[in-house]
């Protein structure tokens, strides 16, 4: 029977390897990370309820997943051509919107769970 350990435990590598990579070159995956952290910060400092962290953390993740993708796509698109490419653009287009739309959904929910505990420090 064959050792498929191995080949899971190399996986997981090039999957560690693509998240620092990510994180370490590319502005976007850096400003999501700061935002995130940001986010988490606040969480802790509120002490908000399981339900929200739950959310807070998903969303971050979410918001991080969908940017890496788009990251990949975009990068797989410039080398296909660099050339000016219809398709190409409503493909970068599309999935650079997939990042908008979810970071949009990231920040509505955001402030309507850290807006409150604002508030109530104001009071």
């Amino acid at each position: 029977m064959k050792n498929r350990k191995a080949p899971f435990l190399q996986s997981v590598m090039y999957a560690l390897a693509g998240i620092i990579t990510f994180f370490s070159k590319e502005r976007n995956g850096q400003i999501q990370l700061a935002v995130s952290v940001i986010a988490i910060v606040f969480a802790w400092i509120f002490s908000i309820t399981k339900t929200e962290w739950l959310i807070v953390l998903i969303l971050c993740a979410v918001v991080m997943a969908t940017e890496m993708l788009n990251t990949a796509i975009e990068k797989l698109c410039d080398r296909v051509t660099t050339d000016y490419d219809e398709i190409i653009k409503v493909v970068k287009d599309v999935s650079a919107g997939a990042v908008l739309l979810v970071s949009l959904l990231a920040v509505i929910t955001g402030l309507m769970i850290f807006v409150p505990y604002l508030i109530n420090c104001f009071q």
